[in-house]
C-alpha cells in the first residue's frame, strides 16, 4: 500500500482516483483479535467538511431551516419518566417535533407529558406547545406502540463456550452464550425467573412505520435518540446544511460500527425523510428481504442491514479535524481512552467499540467535535447542568461534582447552538 501511495503522489488525477478505489477496497479487510474478517468500506469520512460552512464566531449557517423530528423510544416507568422531564427541560425543547414512544396495548394511543421551564426557546415549539403557555410550560406526546412478541422471556443458550485467558490477566475465563433463543414464559412456571424480552427491533420498526404514516410531513430529518443522550438539534441542522445533504435523498448517519454489516449504533441515529420512507416501507409485513424481517434483539443490525439492502449506506459524522459528532461511550471514556495494541487485551465490554469501530477515529482530548450532535450516557441531573452551562443560566457552583475535570474542560468549549 505504501508503494502504491508513493506512486500516487506523482500520478495524474485520474490515476489517483483509481488508486484511491484500490485502497478503499483493500480497507474492507480489518484485523481483529479473532482473525481476518470481511467488512464493508467506510463511508462518510469525507464528512470532515462538516463544519467548514459555519461562521468563525460559531453562529449558525444561514440556510433554509432543516426541521428535526426527535423520536425517543422508552419505557413507561418512573425512572424513565424522570428522563422525559429532563429532556423536555433541556435539549428536547429545541426539536421541531419531540415524541416519546412506549410499549402499550393500544397502538397509537397517546397522552401529553408536561414540564415547567424558565423560558421556551425561540427556535421551536415541539409541534405541541400551547402558545399561551410557551413562557413556562412545554409538553410532548407519549405514544403507545403495540408489539406482538412475548413480553416476558427466558434466554436459553444454544451454544456455550469458554473464552481463553487473556494476556496480563486483563480478562478472566468466562462462559459466553454465543447464541440464545428467546422463550416465551409469560404464562409458564418459569415466569418468576423471566425478564422483559429484548424486542427492541420490533418496537423500533413499528415506531418508524407509525412515524412514516402519521408524521412524514412534519420534518426533514428523523433522529432516534436514547433517553440517556444529550442531543443537539441545531448542530445537526448545521451539519446537514454544511454537507449539502437533502432530505429527499437517502441519508443514514451517526457513529458507524462494523458487526455483521454496516450500521449506525449507540446514542442516536439520523435518517433523512427518504431513508425513513424506505425503512418503513420495507419492514414487518412489507419485508421482502430477511434483513428487514421481524426478529429478536436490538435494532441496530436490522436497521443497518435493511437499509443497506435498499441502497442506503451508513455514514460517519466527523468535523474538519476528524473529531466525532456522535459519541457512543460516556464522555469521560471518549476523552481518556486510547486504542489497544491488541484487541484481545480489551475488556469484554469494550470489544465491540475497538473491534468494530472506525479505525480512523481520533482518541483522547482530540476525540470529540466542539459542535457535537449527541453525547451518550448522560443522567438527568447532568443534562440540566450541561444545559445551564450551554445557555449561561443558573448557578454552576454545584455542578463540579457531576463531571470529571476533563469533561468540564471539554464542555466549556462546546458550541451548542441553543438560543433561549
Amino acid at each position: 500500500t505504501a508503494v502504491v501511495l508513493g506512486i500516487a503522489i506523482v500520478a495524474t488525477v485520474s490515476t489517483v482516483s483509481v488508486i484511491h478505489s484500490s485502497v478503499e477496497s483493500a480497507s474492507r479487510y480489518i484485523i481483529s483479535g479473532i482473525g481476518l474478517y470481511y467488512s464493508y468500506p467506510y463511508v462518510g469520512r469525507h464528512g470532515g467538511d462538516g463544519d467548514r460552512s459555519i461562521d468563525n464566531d460559531g453562529s449558525s449557517i444561514k440556510n433554509t431551516r432543516h426541521r428535526v423530528y426527535c423520536m425517543v423510544p422508552t419505557m413507561d416507568s418512573d425512572s424513565e419518566k424522570a428522563k422525559w422531564t429532563a429532556i423536555l427541560e433541556t435539549w428536547g425543547r429545541h426539536c421541531d417535533v419531540l415524541r416519546f414512544f412506549v410499549d402499550g396495548d393500544e397502538q397509537g394511543a397517546w397522552y401529553y407529558w408536561n414540564a415547567t421551564v424558565r423560558a421556551a426557546p425561540s427556535s421551536s415549539s415541539l409541534g405541541d406547545n400551547d402558545d399561551n403557555e410557551k413562557a413556562t410550560h412545554v409538553r410532548a406526546k407519549v405514544i403507545q406502540i403495540r408489539t406482538l412478541r412475548p413480553r416476558l422471556c427466558e434466554s436459553k443458550p444454544i451454544v456455550a463456550f469458554s473464552l481463553p485467558k487473556a494476556k496480563n490477566n486483563l480478562r478472566e475465563p468466562q462462559t459466553v452464550r454465543a447464541k440464545t433463543a428467546s422463550v416465551d414464559v409469560s404464562h409458564g412456571a418459569d415466569k418468576a425467573k423471566a425478564k422483559p424480552c429484548r424486542n427492541i427491533w420490533e418496537k423500533v420498526w413499528r415506531t418508524w412505520q407509525y412515524v412514516d404514516e402519521h408524521d412524514a410531513d412534519e420534518a426533514d430529518w428523523y433522529v432516534k435518540v436514547d433517553t440517556d443522550t444529550f442531543f443537539f438539534p441545531q448542530n445537526l441542522r448545521d451539519y446537514v446544511a454544511s454537507m449539502r445533504y437533502q432530505p429527499s435523498d437517502p441519508y443514514y448517519f451517526g457513529h458507524q460500527l462494523r458487526h455483521a454489516g454496516p450500521m449506525i449504533a449507540g446514542s442516536s441515529s439520523a435518517f433523512s425523510r427518504e431513508a425513513l420512507r424506505r425503512l418503513a416501507a420495507s419492514t414487518g409485513s412489507n419485508a421482502t428481504d430477511k434483513r428487514c424481517a421481524d426478529g429478536h434483539g436490538v435494532e441496530e443490525p436490522f436497521v443497518g442491514g435493511c437499509l443497506y439492502s435498499k441502497g442506503v449506506v451508513p455514514r460517519d459524522a466527523f468535523d474538519e479535524r476528524g473529531r466525532e459528532k456522535f459519541m457512543v461511550l460516556s464522555l469521560g471514556e471518549h476523552l481518556t481512552m486510547v486504542p489497544p495494541k491488541n484487541i484481545s487485551l480489551v475488556r469484554k465490554d469494550y470489544e465491540w467499540y475497538f473491534g468494530f469501530g472506525n479505525p480512523q477515529t481520533n482518541w483522547g482530548k482530540d476525540c470529540c467535535s466542539d459542535r457535537p450532535i449527541a453525547l451518550h450516557r448522560i443522567q438527568p441531573d447532568q443534562m440540566r447542568a450541561m444545559y445551564s452551562l450551554f445557555t449561561q443560566q443558573g448557578n454552576h457552583s454545584d455542578d463540579r461534582g457531576k463531571f470529571m475535570d476533563v469533561e468540564r474542560e471539554y464542555l466549556s468549549t462546546v458550541k451548542s447552538g441553543f438560543s433561549i
